[in-house]
């Protein structure tokens, strides 16, 4: 099933964290999310999430263990998916899946990109559906590890993107309000430094790093772009010091809804996150209803949008 509009969804909002209770809630009371990925760890959580998107018309991206050679054949990683796929398929929702999903794959020790693109080939040719890689910032602008290592990462190649239909890039804590303080000038500077390109406002850094990204891509003018708004509490790195509010999230909220907008071809919004940990304090706290300090302006706000994202029109 082929969707024709923009997606938006909360990152692990999945009944693998959550009651079904709270994901009811988010999804179908509150309505601010069109869209959802879940784990394949379990095929039960898979059902559930679809037959909520069946009535409600939204989507599911299907998150699978990421492919490493070292470990196993292509016609294996691709057998045990065809098990789990027959399962969603006798259960009749597998028209509800929009595509698979996989959280930085080349940072994941003996991922190469020959990995990656066996993986993406294989699951695409096999299943007829999306490709989705989240990648980070090191997978396209830059590189991780040891150089003696092995198993070292180097950024995504080009030539191993053919299959990539959605893609989308990680990086949070930047203050959409633009502020001239000298945190966020300092680290306006600093990027500068590592580009070569002058920056002024959050909105310069995402769209340069989406140039970077779509530049990776083997077909740019179909690539389906999306970004990974703020929602949790986190440290930040611009803007005057202490944690991330519930006003900044609106603002990252907001801000790349309007970058997003922008794109050829908008694939959508993953908020960024659901489940809490440690002390980062998630959405899974922040829209609760007995918190007393729910982020209501937050809810309204996500209302606003998917209100309008839900009014685009796509070719």
């Amino acid at each position: 099933m082929e969707t024709k509009r923009i997606s938006m969804g909360i990152y692990h909002l999945d009944t693998r964290w959550c009651s079904h209770r709270d994901f009811d809630y988010v999804t179908r009371d509150l309505g601010i999310v069109n869209t959802v990925r879940i784990s394949n760890e379990g095929v039960a959580s898979v059902v559930y999430a679809c037959n909520w998107a069946k009535e409600c018309g939204g989507d599911v991206w299907l998150s699978v263990p990421t492919f490493f050679s070292k470990k196993e054949t292509i016609e294996e990683y691709i057998e045990s998916l065809v098990k789990y796929v027959d399962k969603l398929k006798k259960a009749e929702v597998w028209d509800y899946i929009a595509g698979f999903q996989w959280d930085e794959p080349l940072l994941k020790k003996g991922h190469t990109n020959d990995d990656f693109y066996a993986m993406t080939k294989a699951v695409s040719e096999t299943f007829g559906k999306r490709i989705f890689p989240v990648f980070s910032l090191y997978e396209i602008v830059g590189k991780r590890g040891n150089l003696a290592d092995p198993d070292f990462q180097w950024l995504l190649k080009k030539e191993c993107s053919e299959y990539i239909t959605d893609v989308a890039f990680d990086v949070y804590g930047y203050d959409f309000t633009n502020p001239s303080d000298e945190r966020t000038l300092s680290e306006y500077k600093r990027l500068e430094g590592q580009f070569g390109v002058p920056f002024n406002s959050a909105e310069d850094i995402f769209e340069f790093l989406t140039e970077k990204m779509l530049e990776l891509m083997m077909h740019p003018d179909k690539v389906r772009v999306w970004y990974f708004p703020d929602g949790y509490v986190c440290g930040k790195r611009t803007g005057p010091a202490g944690p991330l509010s519930e006003q900044d999230c609106i603002n990252s909220l907001v801000g790349l809804k309007n970058l997003l907008l922008k794109q050829k071809n908008p694939g959508g919004l993953f908020t960024y996150t659901y489940k809490s940990w440690g002390d980062h304090d998630a959405l899974d706290w922040q829209l609760d209803r007995d918190n007393p300090s729910c982020w209501n302006d937050y809810i309204k706000a996500s209302q606003e949008v998917i209100a309008e994202l839900s009014r685009v029109e796509l070719k």
